[in-house]
């Protein structure tokens, strides 16, 4: 992040709740720690909340413009791990994933992987769901069309309340931006992927030891 310019520092990694990976872990995070924004325990790293705290507090001070520049760079959209869409290409959070992760690196799988992807997301099925999770979360009360506006309302609106009412806004905006996943992305992302998993698989056998089970 600092590389392309923003003010940035180092947030720990290490949790102690782990990322959800499935959509029953997702249900049960949510429902405890919404986005895990500033719900999620950080054991005795106070040094972790305090950088995370002030990471939040640079970004508010941002335009609407350099945010969404800051957000693309950052790479976290929010969406499902491993749905193929939880990560940007090309992002901070990319390069870190393909700097430290244990999957070997192989540039025609990742560009096929990245051509299927989008054109799945690119197609009037895809864009049917988004207007019916549009109109979910509408229905509920919220002015968002996609997630990543349910999760940037959190910080938002709970940039300058106490803490207390940071968690009950992220809780119940959390909540309302799950249910309405469930019922319209989540599905057709978790097809995709399983399509996608199927295909690669058979196209590069060496990397069926890397696809999920089930």
């Amino acid at each position: 992040m600092q590389q392309r310019g923003w003010t940035y520092e180092h947030v720990a990694l290490i949790e102690p709740v782990p990322d959800p990976l499935t959509v029953g872990q997702l249900k049960a995070f949510t429902a405890d720690y919404g986005y895990g924004t500033w719900t999620r325990p950080t054991g005795n790293d106070a040094e972790r909340k305090a950088a995370d705290e002030r990471n939040h507090q640079y970004f508010m001070t941002l335009t609407p413009d350099e945010q969404e520049r800051y957000r693309r760079d950052y790479g976290d959209t929010g969406e499902v791990a491993g749905s193929g869409t939880s990560v940007l290409e090309g992002s901070c959070l990319d390069e870190a994933q393909k700097a430290t992760g244990s999957l070997i690196f192989n540039p025609a799988v990742l560009a096929e992987v990245s051509r299927l992807s989008s054109g799945a997301m690119n197609t009037p099925a895809w864009a049917e769901i988004n207007r019916a999770y549009a109109e979910c979360v509408q229905d509920l009360g919220y002015d968002a069309s996609l997630p990543q506006d349910m999760q940037m309302m959190v910080w938002g609106l709970g940039s300058d309340v106490p803490r207390d009412e940071r968690v009950r806004i992220e809780l119940e905006v959390a909540g309302a931006d799950i249910k309405c996943r469930l019922e319209t992305r989540i599905p057709y992302q978790i097809a995709v992927e399983r399509a996608l998993v199927e295909y690669i698989v058979e196209r590069y056998p060496e990397l069926a030891q890397w696809a999920p089970e089930g």
